[in-house]
This record gives C-alpha cells, sequence and structure tokens, in this order.
C-alpha cells in the first residue's frame, strides 16, 4: 500500500513536472514565436524601408531626368523661336547671296553715303529675320565721293560674286560706273543719284524723281505759292546742274519768270556773282534757286545773306536734308542766332518726316533704335534699293535656270525689275510703289520743304501731281499742266498738335476711355483757290460722347509767318479696341483719331508740329513720358488717375483712312488709286503695371500650391491632410479667378493665363486624390502601394509646379 503510494506520488511528480515542463516548452515555444513574429515584422519593415528608399532614389533619378530632359526641351523652344529655329539653321541650308554696295562712307561725302548704307542694313537685316528663302550678305565698298576710287570700285565689284550693286551715291559716279556695270550686265541701284542721264546705262535704274522733275516744280513753286517773278540762278558747271536746268527753263518761260542764271566753276565765281546778283538795281531781292552740291549751296547762301539777298532761296535735294545745316553751323551768324542764314530756305525731297507715312514713321522708329540718330531721307532711299535688290534676288532664287550660274542670275535680276513697268505690278515701298517707267525711271511724288529754327519741316503749300484730273478743277485754276504730262495741284499743309492732358478712365468692360486734350491747327489760307477744303471740318470717328465744335475755338489768330492758328479744348469718350490676351503683362493702345470727311490726301494733309522749345527737348532724359511732354503731346499729370498704367510710347502723325477700293468713281477708275482721306491722330501706348495685377491673382495660387507640396512630404499616415487642404485650394483658385474676371470683362477669347488656373486645379485635384488614396492604402496595411503613390504623385505634382512657373516666366519675359 505504501508501496504504491510512493508510486503514485512519484508518478504525479512526474506528471506536474512534465506538466510544468510541457508549460515551460509552451511559452518558450510561444516567446520564440512572438519573437519570431516580431523579427519578422521588423525584417517586413526593413524590407518596407529598402523599397521606399529604392523608389525614393528612383523617383530622384526620374526627378533629375525629367528636368534635364525639360530644360532641353525648353531650350530647343527659346532657340526655336528667338534664332530661327534648329532646323533652319542647323539641318536646312540656306544659301547666301552677295550684294555689293558702293557708297561713299569716309570723308566729306561721307554723310551721304553713311545714311544710306545704314538704310541698306536695316533692309538687309529685316529680309535675313524672315524664316524662308535664301539669305543676304552685304559687302562695303568705299567709294569716297572721288570719281577715280569709283571706277576702280567698280571694276572690283564686277569681279566679285556679288549678283548686283546698291549704288553709287552720286549721279557723277553712277554716269561713270554705269558703262563698266551695263558691260557685265549687273544691275546698279544708285541710292541718292536724280540725274537724267544715269538711266543711260543700260542696266542703271533709278531709285529716286529725276532732277527735270525737280526743276519744273521749282519754277511752278516760286511762280504760283510764292508769286515771284525774279529769279537767280546759280548753277555749278556738270551734268547735276544742267539736268535741274532742262527742266527748270521752259517751265520758267512758260511763267513769264525773269530769269538770270550764273554758271560758276569755284568759289571766286560764286563770290563775284553774288556781287551782281546783290548790285542789280533791275532785280531786287529776287528768289534764289542753287541748282548745285550742297558745300557749294552753303558758300552761296552765306554769300548772299552777307551782302543783304533776303531770298526766298530754292535748292534741290542736295540740300532737302536736316544735315545740311551742319555746313552752316560754324558761322559766327549761326552760333549768335542758329537758323540765322536757313531763313526763308526752300528744298526738295523725296521724304520729310513730319508728313511721312505711318510706314515710313515705323522705319525711322527703328532706324533711331538702331543707330541712335535721326534718319535722312537718304536712310530711306537706300531701304527702298535694297528692298526691290531683295525683292529681285529671291525671284531669281527661286528659278532653277536663273541661278545657275553667276552671270546668268545677273542678266535675270534685270530682267525682273524690267518685269515691273506698271503700278499693278509695283513692289512696296517706303517712298511709294516700286516700279519703273520706259526709261527706268521710279515716278514718285517730290515733297517741298522749309527750314524753320533749325529745322526742316514741310513747307505751308505742296505741288501734288494729279493723274487723272477733274475738268471743273482745270477750269478753276486749281489744277495746272505740266510739261512732261499730266497736271499738278495744291495740297495744304496743316501743322497739328495734340496734347492730352488727362486720361480719367479706362473701361476695359466697356471698350472704351474717357480723355481730354487740347487740339491745335496752324495752316496758309489760299484765297486763290476756291475748291480748298477747310481743314477745320474734321470728325472724330471713334469718339462716342463728348464736345468738339470746330466753329467754336478757343483760340484763333494770324500768326506772323502767314498761316492762321487754332486751338480748340476737347473731352469725350473714345472707343479703343482692348487687347487683354497678354493679361496681365498686357499693353493697351489709347488712340485718338481724326479725319477730313470730304478732302483728300491729294489736297490736304495733317502733319506733326515741330515747334517745341529747345530748352524742354533737353530735358526729356530719355524717358517715354518725359519726351512727350517736352514735344508738347502729353500733360506731366495726364496718368495721374491711371495708377496700374505706365507710359510706353507716345506716337503722334499722319493717319490717313484708305478705303482700299474706288468706290465706284470713274476717275479712280481709270488711275486705280483707292481713295485715301487725310488724317491725324496720337497714340499712347500703355502698359499694365505687372505687380498690381499679378499679386492678388498668383500670389494665392501659388502660396497654396507650394503649402500642397510640403503636405505631400508627410509621412503617408499623416495623408489626410492633405485631402482637406485640397478642398481648401480649390475654394481658394475661385477667388483669384473671379477677381480677374471683374478686371477684365467678358472677351470673346481664351487668355493664356487661364492655363495657370487649369494647371492650379489639377494640382489641388492630383493631391487631393493621391492624399484619399495613400490614406486607403495605408489604413489597409498595402504600406508599398502607399509609397509608390505618394512618390509618384511628388514626381508628377513638381513637375506640374514647374510647368506653371515656366508658364510665369515666359509671361513675363515676353
Amino acid at each position: 500500500m505504501t508501496l504504491f503510494i510512493l508510486s503514485g506520488i512519484i508518478i504525479l511528480i512526474i506528471i506536474v513536472r512534465m506538466g510544468i515542463h510541457v508549460v515551460h516548452e509552451g511559452r518558450e515555444l510561444a516567446r520564440q514565436r512572438k519573437q519570431q513574429r516580431k523579427q519578422h515584422k521588423r525584417w517586413l519593415e526593413q524590407q518596407d524601408a529598402t523599397r521606399e528608399q529604392q523608389a525614393v532614389s528612383r523617383g530622384g533619378r526620374w526627378v533629375w531626368v525629367l528636368l534635364v530632359l525639360l530644360l532641353g526641351v525648353g531650350g530647343v523652344v527659346f532657340w526655336q523661336r528667338n534664332y530661327g529655329g534648329l532646323t533652319d539653321g542647323i539641318l536646312q541650308s540656306r544659301p547666301t547671296l552677295e550684294v555689293a554696295v558702293q557708297l561713299p562712307l569716309s570723308g566729306n561725302a561721307a554723310q551721304s553715303g553713311v545714311p544710306a548704307a545704314q538704310g541698306i542694313e536695316l533692309a538687309i537685316e529685316t529680309a535675313n529675320a524672315a524664316e524662308e528663302g535664301p539669305r543676304f550678305s552685304t559687302t562695303p565698298y568705299d567709294d569716297q565721293g572721288n570719281e577715280e576710287v569709283a571706277l576702280t570700285t567698280a571694276q572690283r565689284i564686277i569681279a566679285s560674286d556679288a549678283a548686283l550693286v546698291l549704288g553709287p551715291a552720286f549721279s557723277a559716279l553712277a554716269m561713270q560706273t554705269g558703262p563698266l556695270y551695263a558691260e557685265a550686265t549687273m544691275v546698279s541701284l544708285p541710292t541718292n543719284a536724280t540725274s537724267d542721264l544715269i538711266t543711260r546705262n543700260a542696266t542703271t535704274y533709278r531709285v529716286l524723281f529725276k532732277n527735270s522733275d525737280q526743276g519744273e516744280l521749282i519754277a511752278h513753286y516760286i511762280a504760283r505759292v510764292l508769286e515771284k517773278r525774279r529769279v537767280a540762278v546759280f548753277m555749278d558747271r556738270s551734268s547735276y546742274g544742267e539736268t535741274l536746268r532742262a527742266g527748270f527753263a521752259p517751265a520758267a518761260e512758260r511763267l513769264r519768270l525773269q530769269t538770270s542764271y550764273y554758271v560758276f566753276s569755284n568759289a571766286i565765281e560764286i563770290n563775284r556773282f553774288a556781287q551782281d546778283v546783290a548790285n542789280n538795281p533791275f532785280m531786287p531781292q529776287p528768289a534764289v534757286v542753287m541748282f548745285t552740291g550742297e558745300r557749294d549751296a552753303a558758300r552761296i547762301l552765306v554769300t548772299l545773306q552777307r551782302l543783304g539777298v533776303e531770298g526766298p532761296f530754292f535748292g534741290p535735294d542736295t540740300i532737302g536734308k536736316p544735315s545740311f545745316l551742319e555746313l552752316l553751323k560754324n558761322q559766327p551768324e549761326e552760333r549768335r542766332e542758329p537758323g540765322y542764314f536757313s531763313r526763308n530756305l526752300y528744298a526738295l525731297a523725296p521724304v520729310i518726316l513730319d508728313s511721312a507715312s505711318r510706314e515710313i514713321l515705323d522705319f525711322a522708329e527703328r532706324y533711331r533704335a538702331r543707330f541712335g540718330v535721326e534718319p535722312d531721307w537718304p536712310a530711306v532711299a537706300g531701304y527702298d534699293a535694297a528692298t526691290v535688290a531683295v525683292a529681285a534676288l529671291r525671284a531669281t532664287e527661286e528659278d532653277p535656270l536663273a541661278s545657275r550660274d553667276l552671270l546668268t542670275r545677273r542678266v535675270a535680276l534685270g530682267t525682273f525689275l524690267n518685269r515691273l513697268s506698271d503700278p499693278e505690278d509695283a513692289l512696296p515701298g517706303l517712298l511709294g510703289p516700286l516700279w519703273f517707267d520706259q526709261d527706268r525711271s521710279r515716278p514718285q511724288a517730290i515733297r517741298v520743304g522749309r527750314f524753320q529754327q533749325g529745322r526742316f519741316e514741310s513747307a505751308p503749300v505742296q505741288l501734288t501731281r494729279v493723274m487723272i484730273p477733274d475738268p471743273t478743277e482745270q477750269r478753276s485754276g486749281a489744277l495746272f499742266p505740266l510739261l512732261g504730262g499730266g497736271f499738278a495741284g495744291f495740297q495744304t499743309v496743316v501743322y497739328t498738335g495734340i496734347q492730352l492732358n488727362e486720361v480719367t478712365r479706362l473701361d476695359l468692360h466697356g471698350a472704351s476711355f474717357h480723355a481730354d486734350f487740347y487740339l491745335w491747327m496752324r495752316f496758309t489760307q489760299r484765297s486763290s483757290d476756291p475748291n480748298r477744303p477747310d481743314p477745320t471740318q474734321i470728325a472724330f470717328p471713334t469718339m462716342l460722347s463728348g464736345t468738339f465744335d470746330a466753329e467754336q475755338p478757343l483760340v484763333q489768330r494770324a500768326m506772323r509767318d502767314g498761316t492762321e492758328y487754332y486751338l480748340w479744348h476737347v473731352q469725350g469718350e473714345f472707343a479703343a479696341p482692348f487687347d487683354v490676351r497678354r493679361f496681365p503683362f498686357d499693353q493697351q493702345q489709347l488712340a485718338i483719331t481724326f479725319f477730313h470727311p470730304e478732302a483728300t490726301a491729294e489736297k490736304l494733309v495733317y502733319v506733326v508740329d515741330q515747334r517745341v522749345p529747345a530748352e524742354l527737348a533737353e530735358q526729356a532724359a530719355g524717358n517715354a513720358l518725359n519726351e512727350a511732354v517736352a514735344s508738347g503731346v502729353v500733360a506731366p499729370e495726364v496718368l495721374a488717375q491711371l495708377e496700374q498704367w505706365q507710359p510706353v510710347q507716345i506716337r503722334t502723325g499722319r493717319e490717313d483712312q484708305v478705303t482700299g477700293t474706288l468706290l465706284g468713281d470713274p476717275l479712280r477708275r481709270q488711275s486705280s488709286e483707292p481713295l485715301e482721306r487725310s488724317g491725324f491722330g496720337v497714340t499712347l501706348t500703355l502698359a499694365r503695371q505687372a505687380q498690381s495685377a499679378v499679386l492678388p491673382i498668383v500670389l494665392p495660387l501659388l502660396v497654396m500650391s507650394l503649402v500642397l507640396w510640403l503636405a505631400l512630404l508627410l509621412p503617408a499616415k499623416f495623408a489626410i491632410a492633405p485631402v482637406w487642404l485640397a478642398l481648401l485650394g480649390a475654394l481658394g483658385g475661385i477667388v483669384p479667378l473671379y477677381a480677374m474676371g471683374q478686371q477684365i470683362g467678358m472677351i470673346g477669347y481664351i487668355l493664356p493665363i487661364i492655363n495657370l488656373f487649369y494647371v492650379y486645379f489639377a494640382l489641388v485635384v492630383l493631391a487631393g486624390f493621391a492624399a484619399f488614396l495613400v490614406r486607403f492604402c495605408d489604413q489597409h496595411a498595402y504600406r508599398l502601394a502607399a509609397w509608390r503613390i505618394l512618390y509618384s504623385t511628388r514626381i508628377v505634382y513638381s513637375l506640374l509646379l514647374l510647368y506653371a512657373l515656366a508658364l510665369m516666366g515666359r509671361f513675363w519675359f515676353t
């Protein structure tokens, strides 16, 4: 029994120990399993971290790759937009055609050659800016205005690869070199030459009018406008003077002018003849005509005025440019009183800037920006010569047969110019249509200018050629016949000015602005012309409402120079076609223009009144507003009520209204001339101050975008923050969008800045949707997927943000 009990105790102890061992083993196994699970969890976390780091590394590499690609594409686009494109410059070969430029670029004659060369350079730069066709290069040859040098230069040009030559500048040199160019079948386009004889050479084409036309016009002007009957003509012993006399003499005889001719060879003869004119009792105070070059003309002018001859004095195109005054400025009288010797001095010119067309004024603006000086008419003539040369070279380059070798090309160029034999085939030019008659001359208007207070301005009365005369005007004497055929009439020049006092309101919604300004006119009344139009009877086509009564000027009085002066004070609301496509970096043009409802540009032209005190012009300091104030175009407080705008440019000048059709007029149907109404205007270009417009619109978008980007950098467990921020950002983007709409109103096109809002709302949607997905994956233990979504979103979001910044930079810099 005892043994049985002892055995049971032993067995129980064994069972207990076995139970304790089993429990201990179970606990140890559970502990090991728990530890294994922890280790496995840590291993999984390490794996996730490793994958995360790999994803970040791969994402970083892709960010850099995409950034490099973005910069590369941006660089290609920039090059394409600014330097003609890679395909044009590298992959495609554009042939280069050489043009010779023979002009006096040094010495005393350089003042005639350098402006022409600069005009040529500007035309070639414009031609080379074209995306297609050949490129052009110019090779300058300095003939120094010397005949021997010119002949040697012509031989060098003929032996070169140049297809044609622009030059020479002077008629004498053109006649000397013309036979050489004709023998080589090389086209020559003299820039300044006007002699009738230059086109005797078969390959010389005239860019300007003829001397005989100048001579005839001077005779008519002296008799019909200046109403002088006694004329003393000084002319040099050259073909230039002879061709001028060839047009003047028969016209003077028909007009019954009492004319004496003084033909000189040197300064001694000039002085002797001047004494004869001053002391001739039978010709007291005659009109003096100078058929000579500018240096001899300056000597004649000084000598005669010192002898007491008052003029009027008249000269051809060699005198008709502001630079002529440089030859007089060192005289003692000129130093004491600028403009002393140029009083009562008239001259002819192809163009005078105050009455120039809008195309010439645009050219003058580009010329000033490029060379820093005002252009003389030789610059305009050089531009036209280069323009017709470029057109001819392009035409021959398109014809494989005409461009197979240099000699064939030279012949083809002459053939092309010979086809420009009708106004309907003319090329557009600054000085009028570019075409040539049977003598290879260019029919062209001639302007009469006068020197006033050191300036060269349009004379108050012009003589203009009339292609198809009105019989009524012929009978009334308003038109008179010309020796070469056709008729000419009188054109009244109205010196006009507009001073803007204040622009009080810009209504972008209503496409209008309110302006307060003064308008004045000065002109000569010709009582002998019963059909002359009244320059004051004008209309403002864009005036929506306002006050202007031509019959009630503030001031009306007669001036000492024989003109009448009118001044009006005008206030009104004017229509303006605002363009806000570049908002908020847009520029707007406020134009105030008027037209004469009846008078055509043949009878009436409004020109810029250039009489501005010199001390005001010196204070302009290069600022657009200051220059406009100094020139009398605007008052200093003109933009006092427009704080968001600043002036960029103020332009004033002719604004002729061309119908583009004949309006059924049978006379104009014969001449193929559209109806052109004379007008004038001032255009004020304003630039929006971008800071005041950008900050309320772009700054909230940028701040919210950066906040969302920072929120995306948070760990996945905080992904709920970008969701709420995205909702707030969507609501916040509506505010600047509404503010922009309030500024610009309803328009019929999409603004480029709207793309910023598209990108912004895409960022908001991307951040909100991605944050929602990341939050969902994190809650359901899809941590790898959450990290992939998060980092992919960061990359895409960063690229979109960079794109938005690139858009802003494009708006800002372009």
